[in-house]
């Protein structure tokens, strides 16, 4: 696994010109999106002056306003336009890396790798250049504002966590299974076009209907369940500490800070649910990162 996340780095770092573009559309549109807060702002501010009419408040507000949202504009098609190109162009790069480590050729295997294999592929990439960090940020911030405003609390935040995450650990070996079941059917598929195939073709077809539905069961499992465990586990902790007195909650009545740590689980519940998407992303992109190196 390391020589191939390095692989993988070696590939983004490939077409680093475009991620750096894309990063930059990104803090474009995160650094325009508050300013039309101060729009309101302002807006709000004009409405309550003396004498306020429709026009005066448009003359206060209408051009930043247009400003404003042609900048928000520009943002948004920037990012896409960007975003667009980082994924076309990754999957350029990893259908020809294929092509060029592949051992033999087999139309049926080369074919699915390149139409279907590929743009598979293109996800566990995401999971590096954007998801990881993003996801990153925003827990971090979490747990540190946790420890600002009530550090005794930090204990029972991160246990509640554990059980979360380990439900999608334990998911993630099956979601790869058939990830590679489905690449691999999709496989059959190529190699069974001929009319002479049409019985078993069709035994295919119904075997990838019911592999994709499995996969999207599990996936489902992984995306959804994670915020439902992280408060079952936060309720199993209160009464077992509570029972036994384990001092895992504290016995202080601060009810505002207890409050802010409710909050703050509330705000967890999010990002650890996109950690569960983005798990059974990578797994399942894997079997269709492997190849692209040679190593299946």
């Amino acid at each position: 696994m390391p020589r191939l996340l390095t692989e993988m780095l070696g590939t983004l770092l490939g077409i680093r010109g475009l991620i750096g573009a894309l990063l930059l559309a990104l803090t474009f549109k995160a650094a325009v999106a508050p300013s039309f807060s101060w729009i309101a702002k302002e807006g709000i501010g004009a409405v309550q002056m003396a004498g306020a009419t429709v026009v005066t408040v448009i003359a206060a507000v209408g051009v930043p306003f247009l400003l404003v949202a042609l900048a928000g504009g520009i943002a948004e098609f920037t990012e896409r336009i960007a975003s667009k190109a980082v994924e076309q162009r990754l999957i350029i790069v990893l259908q020809r890396t294929y092509l060029d480590r592949r051992r033999g050729e087999s139309q049926a295997r080369d074919v699915t790798q390149i139409l279907y294999g590929s743009e598979l592929a293109k996800k566990g990439f995401e999971v590096i250049y954007k998801d990881a960090w993003r996801l990153t940020a925003e827990v971090g911030a979490i747990i540190l504002w946790q420890l600002s405003i009530g550090p005794e609390w930090l204990p029972a935040l991160l246990l509640s966590i554990l059980p979360a995450l380990l439900i999608v650990w334990l998911v993630g070996p099956a979601i790869q299974r058939l990830s590679r079941l489905v690449l691999t059917t999709h496989r059959v598929l190529a190699a069974r076009t001929k009319r002479l195939h049409k019985e078993r073709f069709e035994r295919s077809q119904e075997r990838l209907f019911r592999s994709v539905m499995h996969l999207e069961v599990l996936r489902w499992l992984a995306d959804r369940g994670m915020g439902a465990v992280l408060w079952v586990s936060f309720g199993l902790f209160v009464g077992v500490s509570l029972a036994f007195d384990l001092g895992l909650i504290p016995s202080s009545g601060d009810v505002a800070t207890a409050s802010s740590f409710a909050v703050n689980l509330a705000l967890l519940a999010k990002p650890l649910g996109d950690i569960g998407k983005v798990y059974t992303k990578w797994r399942e992109a894997m079997p269709a990162v492997i190849p692209v190196y040679g190593r299946a």
